[in-house]
């Protein structure tokens, strides 16, 4: 899976989440990222943060695994 907070290549957070419940995957990288985004709730909005939210759900489920390493 592709990491996609590398400088100059981010995409917007939707798109984002999108990629990764289409995938199953998520770069540990990204899910620092939106584990970071959640807890600043400031920055955040309740529709983003639900979508984040989905994200935790499923990783914790085993519907979403993380990458093996960068790059893949």
């Amino acid at each position: 899976m592709v990491n996609h907070t590398t400088q100059g290549n981010e995409l917007p957070l939707e798109d984002q989440i999108t990629y990764i419940l289409e995938t199953g995957q998520i770069s540990r990288t990204d899910y620092f990222q939106f584990m970071t985004r959640f807890l600043a709730m400031g920055k955040t909005n309740p529709a983003q943060r639900q979508l984040i939210n989905q994200i935790f759900d499923q990783v914790q489920t085993g519907q979403i695994t993380f990458a093996a390493s960068y790059g893949e």
